[in-house]
């Protein structure tokens, strides 16, 4: 089974590359492509009904605000807003939220 479903969304491939530390001199690292990371995340259909695309207050029965994930943080909500009015005003957009 695992022949036959090998490969079939590649992978992204490894790269690799060397640094000079002031203590060790061309030490070889592996990286891969972000962007092709991704992708490849974005592509996997065991993935494709928990991906979160917007942010979310959530609340406990008490009704406090709870922090659970990334997604329910402000910094998304503050990143949202930011990117959102930068937006706007570089299009000549009127953002009324």
């Amino acid at each position: 089974m695992y022949k036959r479903t090998h490969g079939l969304i590649e992978d992204p491939p490894w790269k690799s590359g060397e640094v000079d530390f002031t203590l060790r001199k061309q030490t070889e690292f592996y990286y891969r492509d972000l962007l092709a990371c991704i992708r490849y995340l974005l592509r996997q259909k065991a993935y494709r009904d928990h991906l979160v695309w917007a942010p979310t207050r959530e609340q406990n029965t008490a009704g406090e605000r709870i922090y659970s994930e990334l997604h329910t943080a402000e910094w998304w909500w503050d990143t949202q807003v930011i990117y959102l009015s930068n937006f706007c005003r570089e299009n000549k957009l009127i953002y009324v939220g």
